[in-house]
């Protein structure tokens, strides 16, 4: 680059030639081309009309980014240049297609600044005064343009004006990027700024010149904000996360927090991770609320006092989901029960009909519960619903700071905290127990009017199964689900087999079984050896990685599943990008 010259100079029209027949010819021949197309006319995908294509080409930039020619894996039956151009590939196929994403100039605002200098600028020029979306990391899986720090701030200061969404990560993020946001952004509805664990910056305090009337969400990661900036009084949405073991020195006081948060009265979401103000409440605020009356969800974190004194103080609506984690040293559980009061406040009844309490192995130091004062069956097959998505829910975390390595001291401060819990009313019960054999009898021994039990792990189901062997046990007990679990090994299935025919609730006929590693052999050896259950399967044979990978089933299990031969996994799960869906289309004639 010539010294001097901006990194968006307007290469010359020799260069501009050079790129157009590059792109359009060398990358070209690697594409399917219009000349082979002999059919183009009467393809179905080839008669869409240019508004559908335009929508579709849209999903498919979005599913099929550009890639760095020297990054990644290229997928079978992709070309180097396929994988490089990504979605741009869709220009190659018939003139239609390439004029109409050449007119769709919102399509050419979406690029992630990863081919090169020229590319990029040509890129700009199509997308017309469209407005940009912009992202700005350094990290190895994405090589950025620019290619250096040095020319970032540069690039911010001559698009501002026309970017809508500004992403700035990791090590993006320097003291020239930051001055550089002191620019009017009219067009600016989201900013993002995240940065690596052990960094932290303070956005400057005229953000923008205070010209950001479109601005309506902000996400900070390791950053804070000037509390006093105008240009966040059109904020719906505000999400800041602040490291434990961050300088604390930063941190707003509970002045500062409610005058910012009283001038966003528009604000809808509001999320605050380790940023909540330390130290004593401060006697003048004690009759002050701050109102946020859109406010639709709260989430928090932060120390236990922290958090009972600024959630004490708002005013927002009830049907406002509210939920968080809080940090704590106190090993009896009494601090956190002082919390619960306030938390059961905002549900329609002051009692609980359906609740989750989980506590995973002897690393975990946070354990949480779930609950709603309602509980809900399926009218014909009898499933409990174990949450409710149109009901106000009762949802916290209690994190310790440090590492609690006894099973039972563990159950004594969970065995504290459930106690505080108005459960008298409890129908539905899911647990996440690996504290020891004892651990179900002594925290849910005494529900009678429990109906519904759900099991999310082996140890807190050879706690259970023991315990449903006893007289009098739950005499309303109608079923069981084992949700999440390794039930591959034999031992475990003569166990779960043998504790069920020795001794049950009576009232007990039903056996849900989703997501867990289980062999259709021993489903059935199930069915056979206690017959008067009804074992109802999802007939999904999961292999062990699905339940070492958290959370993975419950997400891959929603996609549509085609067949396949394979003998362990009977499913599998298939992507398809729009264009894919309109390639098969296309060729399904």
């Amino acid at each position: 680059m010539t010294p001097g010259k901006s990194s968006l100079h307007r290469p010359s029209s020799a260069k501009r030639s050079v790129l157009t027949k590059h792109t359009l010819s060398a990358e070209n021949a690697l594409v399917a081309g219009e000349d082979h197309q002999a059919d183009a006319p009467r393809s179905p995908a080839l008669r869409l009309l240019p508004e559908i294509l335009a929508i579709i080409f849209s999903f498919h930039a979005d599913a099929n980014p550009t890639n760095p020619a020297e990054n990644g894996i290229i997928p079978r039956g992709m070309t180097p240049a396929q994988f490089r151009l990504g979605w741009i590939t869709v220009t190659h196929v018939c003139s239609l297609w390439r004029q109409v994403a050449l007119d769709h100039r919102t399509l050419w605002a979406h690029h992630r600044f990863n081919l090169g200098l020229e590319w990029t600028t040509e890129m700009l020029r199509r997308a017309g005064d469209a407005p940009l979306p912009l992202s700005l990391t350094f990290s190895a899986e994405v090589v950025p343009f620019p290619p250096s720090q040095e020319s970032a701030a540069d690039i911010i200061s001559r698009l501002l004006p026309r970017v809508s969404s500004l992403t700035i990560e990791e090590d993006a993020c320097t003291c020239a990027v930051l001055e550089s946001l002191t620019l009017p952004a009219p067009l600016m509805s989201s900013l993002t700024i995240s940065l690596r664990s052990g960094h932290f910056a303070v956005l400057p305090r005229s953000l923008f010149t205070d010209v950001a009337p479109k601005l309506r969400h902000l996400s900070l990661s390791n950053a804070l904000p000037t509390w006093a900036t105008v240009a966040f009084t059109c904020l719906e949405s505000l999400s800041i996360s602040v490291d434990r073991h961050t300088d604390m020195s930063n941190i707003p006081s509970y002045a500062d927090l409610f005058n910012a948060l009283q001038a966003m009265p528009n604000l809808e979401s509001l999320m605050l991770t380790g940023c909540l103000p330390l130290g004593p409440f401060p006697h003048f605020l004690e009759e002050q609320k701050v109102k946020i009356p859109k406010l639709r969800h709260l989430h928090l974190n932060g120390h236990v006092q922290g958090f009972r004194q600024f959630l004490e103080h708002l005013d927002f609506p009830q049907e406002t989901v509210v939920w968080g984690t809080c940090l704590t040293d106190d090993m009896t559980g009494k601090e956190c029960c002082d919390i619960l009061p306030l938390l059961l406040s905002y549900l329609p009844r002051p009692s609980l009909e359906t609740l989750d309490v989980s506590w995973g192995d002897r690393f975990d130091r946070t354990f949480h519960i779930r609950g709603y004062s309602t509980s809900r069956e399926e009218q014909i097959s009898g499933r409990p619903c174990f949450s409710l998505k149109d009901s106000q829910c009762f949802s916290i975390g209690f994190q310790f700071k440090f590492l609690l390595w006894s099973s039972e001291q563990k159950l004594r401060i969970l065995k504290t905290v459930c106690g505080a819990l108005p459960t008298e009313e409890l129908r539905i019960l899911s647990g996440k127990l690996d504290l020891g054999k004892e651990a179900w009898a002594e925290l849910f021994g005494n529900h009678r009017k429990l109906r519904h039990i759900r099991i999310c792990s082996l140890s807190t189901l050879h706690s259970l199964i023991p315990f449903l062997g006893r007289d009098g046990v739950y005499p309303k007990l109608v079923s069981l689900t084992f949700r999440d679990m390794d039930l591959w090994k034999q031992d475990a299935a003569l166990a779960l087999i043998n504790g069920l025919k020795s001794g049950r609730p009576s009232t007990l006929s039903k056996v849900f079984i989703e997501t867990c590693r289980i062999s259709r052999n021993f489903v059935e050896s199930m069915r056979a050896g206690v017959p008067d259950i009804v074992f109802e399967w999802d007939e999904v044979e999961l292999p062990r990685w699905f339940l070492a990978t958290p959370g993975i089933a419950r997400g891959m299990l929603k996609l549509c599943p085609f067949a396949s031969s394979s003998p362990l996994i009977p499913t599998r799960f298939k992507f398809l990008s729009p264009l894919s869906e309109l390639s098969m289309m296309s060729s399904a004639r």
